[in-house]
């Protein structure tokens, strides 16, 4: 039998009224909703929304028009450096995620 507000193949899917919490890193649990777990959410999507606005609005001002324009021309005079940058990073990412879900699994293991 599944927990209170879990259902589903092994219980991994959330019922109506509730909301899957990563508050366990160990075990993740499904928590009833509330105005105060939907209040704390919800600054993110409005950081984002912010973020886009700012954004498009400085894309559209004239004063930073010829600076994203500076920035353009700039990344495609770097783009081959970049390129090769990007490469590089994604392989310490890839490695980064591959260390950090071994010491997790490690840890919920016990040792």
């Amino acid at each position: 039998a599944c927990r209170l507000g879990s259902n589903g193949i092994l219980c991994s899917l959330c019922d109506d009224g509730f909301f899957l919490s990563a508050q366990d890193s160990e075990l993740d649990t499904c928590e009833p909703c509330n105005a105060a777990a939907v209040t704390s959410t919800l600054w993110v999507p409005v950081v984002v929304a912010t973020g886009i606005v700012g954004v498009s609005a400085s894309c559209l001002h004239p004063w930073t028009m010829s600076r994203w324009n500076t920035l353009l021309n700039w990344l495609s005079f770097k783009e081959e450096a970049l390129m090769a940058l990007s490469g590089k990073l994604s392989t310490m990412v890839t490695l980064w995620q591959t260390v950090s879900l071994l010491v997790e699994n490690h840890q919920i293991m016990g040792g």
